[in-house]
């Protein structure tokens, strides 16, 4: 596995390694971020629908690209919803080290909250990224203790603390803890028995993938992908002889507004697991992704 960038010219080399090498993709992590995120996600979802596939202008196989959302660099999960700016004083070097452009949103307070309303949307946002992450073709590489909402206090350059900073606390918990574990265990059990959603080659055709308007459930065409207002769509990831078991709809919504939802195709559809509370097969939750399969 290479973290495929360095410092000085030629340094970042995503896509070049070839052969048996699988790489960190940094543009997968991006922009996943970017289409959760209020101030960045205009034209997010054209930009993601390349790395949702598994990144086929950078890699050969869709296998060859470890998608991720934090590594033992930058911020923990829950920092990312938590905190607008990095906080490293503690590392002893007035905040200048540790990245700056994180693309995280603190929902409205910097830090920890009791705000109820804050911490739903936090919540929310969480789902809605792990569910970016373990949809996609490729690899996806979970950071030990997102699933559980470790945080490192905002310090997204914690590798010279060793210390309650950035330990884990494997004996803490409570429910929200629980419930994410909970629903991180519930979509990785989905992955391993939906086929379709763990494919080796890259979907070039129709008869493999397909991309849908929310709204009237009719297939997308140029104009739809050119409108930089776009911030709902579904994509079908249809099974076949290579690819048993059922086929699957992913229906995005980054935008603040529940849509109608009108589902592709002639299959008879049932959801299967969603980021958000309220999604059915007629309505798309506002900044959530839910998953269906065919019953056919």
């Amino acid at each position: 596995i290479a973290e495929p960038w360095d410092m000085g010219e030629n340094g970042y080399q995503l896509g070049r390694f070839g052969g048996r090498w699988t790489e960190w993709n940094d543009r997968f992590r991006d922009g996943a971020r970017a289409l959760w995120h209020p101030d960045h996600r205009r034209g997010a979802l054209q930009r993601f629908a390349d790395l949702f596939l598994g990144s086929a202008q950078s890699f050969e196989r869709p296998l060859q690209s470890v998608n991720f959302l934090t590594a033992h660099d930058g911020f923990t999960l829950s920092d990312l919803v938590s905190f607008d700016h990095k906080h490293n004083g503690a590392n002893g070097e007035q905040n200048r080290d540790g990245h700056n452009h994180n693309l995280s949103h603190n929902h409205g307070a910097e830090g920890p909250t009791t705000d109820p309303l804050i911490t739903a949307e936090r919540e929310r946002t969480v789902r809605a990224l792990l569910l970016t992450l373990l949809l996609a073709q490729g690899v996806p590489m979970l950071s030990m203790g997102d699933e559980r909402g470790h945080s490192q206090s905002g310090n997204n350059n914690a590798y010279c603390q060793d210390g309650p900073l950035s330990w884990l606390d494997w004996t803490a918990s409570g429910n929200q803890a629980s419930e994410l574990e909970a629903f991180v265990r519930q979509t990785l059990t989905l992955l391993r028995r939906l086929p379709v959603l763990r494919q080796s080659r890259h979907l070039h055709t129709r008869e493999q993938v397909s991309w849908w308007r929310v709204d009237d459930g009719v297939e997308m065409e140029a104009a739809d992908w050119e409108n930089p207002d776009l911030d709902a769509l579904s994509v079908m990831l249809s099974s076949h002889q290579d690819i048993p078991g059922p086929s699957v709809t992913i229906a995005l919504n980054i935008g603040e507004h529940d849509r109608p939802l009108r589902l592709p195709g002639e299959c008879h559809w049932t959801l299967a697991l969603g980021s958000a509370e309220g999604g059915t097969v007629a309505v798309l939750p506002r900044l959530s992704i839910l998953l269906f399969q065919s019953l056919d």
